[in-house]
């Protein structure tokens, strides 16, 4: 029941990775053309071009970029939230539960008055309270207009690929 290649028909690219099988496979081929109707059809167009979108940024990141399946970047996609922020703005009210991949923008954390670390669109942070349930050391705050990602800790904790990464 799994479809293989339908982003790409979908969107007229060039398929990404290579698909191998580990057993005998029947497969039913459909054109791209009434593949789109379908989903058209159906209204779910518009959720498959999110989904579409966030998982090709997903794909960039070091954190989200290998080893993690298309179901489980859908499931990410649909439980991730935007935020916008305006320049000099404090993230430190943003839900401690949750990780916080930079879309675009600038993010400054600091402790004691010292920039500790500026993170840029592909990176992440509040994964030291939303997976390791430790408090935050740093204030955060928008060093210029930014876009965030909120995805749900409790979504990446069972991701072994991911735990492991931030080990």
């Amino acid at each position: 029941g799994t479809l293989v290649g339908e982003t790409s028909g979908i969107f007229k690219m060039a398929c990404q990775q290579t698909y191998v099988t580990i057993s005998f496979v029947k497969a039913l081929v459909l054109p791209c053309w009434l593949y789109t109707e379908v989903v058209k059809m159906n209204g779910l167009y518009v959720n498959i071009e999110r989904f579409q979108t966030l998982r090709g940024i997903l794909a960039k990141t070091w954190l989200f970029g290998e080893g993690i399946s298309y179901p489980v970047q859908n499931e990410i996609s649909k439980a991730a939230k935007v935020h916008h922020f305006e320049a000099g703005e404090s993230l430190d009210k943003l839900n401690p539960d949750s990780i916080y991949l930079i879309r675009k923008g600038q993010v400054k954390r600091v402790k004691d008055k010292v920039v500790f670390e500026t993170l840029e669109a592909g990176d992440f942070f509040g994964e030291e309270s939303a997976i390791f349930t430790s408090p935050s050391l740093f204030q955060t705050s928008a060093e210029k207009l930014t876009s965030l990602y909120e995805i749900p800790g409790k979504l990446l904790e069972s991701i072994p690929i991911i735990r492991w990464k931030l080990f």
